[in-house]
């Protein structure tokens, strides 16, 4: 069964429940209109600047408020962006130092490691280096 049928079963049964009501308490008239704002959002995922002026001027909001309200929180939006790009930058340069210097610790760590494993086989031409050594010393 498809979304809109069942959308349409919904719509009928909450239908049928309204013709029951004849008022609504003072203290749920707030939440119902919260509620109805939140299903409102939930259709309209975009809404007009006419569409927000003449909401704002059924809730008493002139016009020119709703303007700066919109200038506001681009600004705002575009100030937070800017700081997000701003961090992503710096985590992405720092990540490049921590492997520059990662690379740069492991490349003697390899060195002096490979002198312990391989110190055996070795052991007999660092002996024959430093005899010379010694021997053109005297």
């Amino acid at each position: 069964m498809g979304k809109k049928s069942h959308r349409k079963r919904n719509n009928k049964a909450t239908r049928d429940c309204l013709k029951d009501i004849k008022s609504i308490p003072e203290d749920a008239v707030g939440e119902i209109l919260v509620e109805a704002a939140r299903l409102q959002a939930e259709a309209n995922k975009t809404y007009s600047l006419a569409d927000l002026k003449q909401i704002g001027s059924e809730a008493g909001i002139t016009p020119h408020l709703v303007d700066t309200a919109v200038r506001n929180i681009e600004e705002k939006r575009g100030r937070k962006k800017k700081k997000q790009q701003k961090l992503q930058k710096q985590i992405k340069k720092q990540v490049k130092k921590g492997i520059s210097v990662g690379i740069s610790l492991m490349i003697p760590a390899i060195i002096v490691s490979s002198l312990f494993i391989f110190r055996a086989p070795l052991q007999p031409v660092i002996s024959e280096f430093i005899s010379r050594f010694d021997s053109d010393q005297k």
